[in-house]
């Protein structure tokens, strides 16, 4: 089942896509309907886009058909590469801060009404945005509201389909033309431009060390991988493909998929030579480690293969369709079943399983070893929401973090915050973890 998104054609006229997803591993990657989140080294961010390939697109035919009619051919995939450790990208995972201790000091003050001493000031951890539930657990902006942070506009007038966090930095693609950036820190964000002239722009991912890589679909032909330096490295780009979406990237090779010519390919950047694996609709890429992971969006099925030695195989089928993903920056991957009443699955690299079913098409995943956190694209495209429960398994009841989001698109964290884009109203969104 093929994600939409908007590109920007050639022929005078702008079309309308919907986009996103990821791809599976212990590492990172891609939109579709994006791998996020990708992450930072992960394939995406993915961070990675046609169909709502929102988190993680269904082959099903459920999927939302007001979505799929404002839609092209082309996708965007969630890429992002995973490090063996966690990193802030795309649809990939960094630790969590833990909360402050709120036991008093002995010198702390005498408090009443319910407030408690944080340091030497009483507050009330309902509702203060700088003791949000905790002393010291700050809302970075958002507004406290029974002692849980909520979303803080941090830049609108900006389409982003696909994120990634590097060193404290965003970056984003916006489908059109354009690669953005702003600091993550800041108490709002100006959208500056990073790089423009592109031709649509679906998937970013960070390669861990230098480059920041990214999918141009090119409307569905003519399609390219673009870079830009961050590092003391050099980054090569590949011009003459098809439709690329996800994308994932390390020191030695790039790997993206393109649904022009419906193939994943390993680019080595050392010399050039490519290898390819044919795959029926190709979604989602990631990297963990040295092995690198896609979906299979339309036979329902995760695979992967050493990055050196391309030898392609099964990770898990039966899937309707597998959409982005999320490393937990450790053991676990995630990804997205973007269908109607979607799933989020998890593996360990050997065993996979379901972790939450009966999610209203889930579009993007994001993990770290203590916390899962999905988002949904919803039934309407604008009742999506963002969601979370405890890692690996699930087994406390999942909390809606925010709800009504406007065609939700993007997922990205590092260890303060969550990052989302909604295409819908055209906002960027920041939310203290």
């Amino acid at each position: 089942m093929k994600r939409q998104v908007p590109v920007l054609l050639a022929l005078g006229g702008a079309m309308s896509i919907a986009a996103c997803g990821n791809i599976l591993g212990l590492k990172d990657l891609e939109p579709y309907p994006a791998e996020g989140g990708t992450t930072e080294g992960g394939g995406d961010d993915a961070q990675e886009d046609s169909r709502p390939d929102s988190a993680a697109m269904g082959d099903d035919t459920s999927t939302n058909d007001a979505r799929e009619a404002t839609t092209t051919d082309a996708r965007e995939e969630d890429g992002a590469v995973i490090g063996d450790a966690p990193q802030e990208v795309g649809n990939d995972v960094v630790t969590t801060d833990s909360p402050q201790d709120t036991t008093p000091p002995a010198d702390s003050p005498t408090c009443t009404g319910g407030d408690v001493p944080c340091g030497a000031t009483c507050v009330n951890l309902t509702n203060n945005g700088q003791n949000c539930g905790a002393c010291g657990h700050d809302c970075l902006g958002g507004q406290c509201v029974g002692s849980e942070c909520q979303p803080y506009l941090y830049a609108s007038t900006t389409d982003a389909w696909d994120i990634v966090v590097v060193n404290g930095t965003l970056y984003w693609v916006d489908l059109t033309s354009t690669v953005w950036t702003c600091s993550a820190s800041g108490s709002s964000c100006t959208p500056t431009t990073l790089v423009g002239g592109q031709n649509a722009p679906t998937r970013i991912t960070y390669d861990g060390s230098s480059c920041l890589f990214w999918t141009n679909n090119g409307g569905g032909t003519n399609g390219s991988i673009g870079s830009h330096q961050l590092g003391s490295t050099s980054c090569p780009t590949v011009s003459s493909l098809g439709a690329p979406q996800g994308i994932a990237a390390d020191a030695n090779y790039i790997f993206w998929s393109d649904e022009g010519t419906n193939t994943v390919t390993r680019y080595k950047r050392s010399g050039a030579t490519t290898a390819t694996t044919p795959v029926t609709q190709p979604a989602g890429v990631a990297l963990v480690g040295a092995t690198v992971y896609w979906q299979d969006d339309s036979m329902g099925r995760v695979e992967s293969s050493p990055e050196a030695n391309w030898v392609p195989g099964n990770v898990a089928t039966g899937q309707s369709t597998p959409w982005a993903f999320g490393y937990d920056g450790a053991v676990n991957l995630y990804w997205v079943d973007y269908v109607s009443a979607g799933s989020i699955w998890q593996t360990n690299g050997t065993i996979s399983n379901q972790v939450k079913g009966n999610q209203p098409m889930p579009i993007r995943v994001a993990a770290d070893a203590t916390t899962i956190y999905w988002a949904n694209w919803g039934t309407n495209g604008s009742d999506g929401s963002l969601v979370s429960c405890d890692a690996p398994a699930c087994a406390t009841t999942p909390k809606t973090l925010a709800g009504t989001l406007s065609q939700v698109e993007s997922l990205a964290m590092d260890s303060k915050a969550l990052y989302f884009g909604t295409v819908g109203d055209h906002r960027l969104w920041r939310l203290a973890r």
